[in-house]
């Protein structure tokens, strides 16, 4: 009887064990399902689907320790970088027109034109409201020019089936690493490029241009 009862009591701790480690598990998978989605949502923009800010930031630090020496994996194709800066022309008049729901549509396709007009190595990201950005490595400012004017070309033939008056324009800055010792200084380059582009009411403007 004896033997009979501890072998009940081993079956009994066994279950016990195993709904336990069960439970365990389950716990674990719903943090680690929690973990993605929370770096998911920190990395990609909610509305278009691209990089966020964080995202691109981190890839341009990455980018410039490559191409200045101090990581090992330094390569010879990506000596160079380039940026480019979207800003969507009198975003915020759509907005107030046709509504914010009408905005993130505008929002959507130019994210996907911008998906399909770089290389698919290009990083694409949402770096403000109206803003969009591209990390380019290994180009020069002539190539970034040039995909950067086909691209702008595809946005002016952006329609609306609901409101065929709606025109999307976007004006654009273009700077290279060549012209910046750290990312700060590209990333204020780019800036003053589009700032030159969107005065003079030049859609694509280098930063040789200013």
């Amino acid at each position: 009887m004896e033997f009979i009862s501890q072998e009940k009591n081993y079956r009994e701790t066994s279950e016990n064990t195993e709904e336990i480690l069960e439970e365990k598990i389950k716990h674990l998978e719903l943090e680690v399902a929690l973990l993605k989605w929370h770096v998911e949502y920190l990395n990609i923009d909610p509305v278009t689907g691209v990089e966020s800010r964080r995202a691109f930031e981190y890839e341009l630090e990455q980018a410039y320790k490559i191409i200045s020496g101090e990581t090992k994996k330094r390569r010879a194709d990506i000596e160079e970088l380039s940026l480019i800066l979207i800003d969507i022309d009198y975003f915020k008049q759509v907005n107030d027109t046709f509504g914010h729901p009408v905005g993130d549509e505008v929002l959507k396709k130019v994210a996907t034109l911008l998906k399909g007009s770089f290389r698919e190595t290009d990083i694409v990201a949402r770096y403000g409201v109206d803003e969009f950005i591209v990390l380019m490595r290994g180009a020069d400012v002539s190539t970034a020019t040039k995909l950067t004017d086909g691209f702008r070309s595809k946005i002016e033939k952006i329609t609306f089936d609901e409101y065929p008056e709606l025109k999307v324009t976007v004006s654009a800055g273009v700077a290279s690493s060549r012209n910046a010792q750290d990312s700060k200084t590209l990333i204020n380059n780019v800036d003053e490029a589009l700032y030159s582009a969107k005065k003079d009411k030049n859609n694509v403007k280098s930063q040789h241009d200013i």
